[in-house]
């Protein structure tokens, strides 16, 4: 599964996501600081076109599961 799926099958399961650091930064332990501001995927999830535009801008980030109030049990 590529990043963009994993991330799209993220919100169709009801899930926010953001994007983060590089996959390779995030595989070391490091750049995992969201790409931008995140506070408002607490609660909304984006759509499927910002997360593809996200990755059309910056193919080398990966995503992260943004937590939040009602977010994660």
């Amino acid at each position: 599964m590529s990043v963009i799926e994993a991330a799209l099958s993220a919100i169709a399961n009801g899930y926010s996501v953001v994007p983060i650091g590089t996959v390779k930064a995030s595989r070391q332990g490091e750049g995992k600081e969201p790409l931008g501001t995140w506070k408002q995927y607490q609660t909304t999830p984006p759509t499927e076109a910002e997360v593809r535009q996200w990755l059309e801008q910056h193919p080398e980030r990966g995503y992260a599961v943004c937590g939040g109030p009602g977010q994660i049990e």
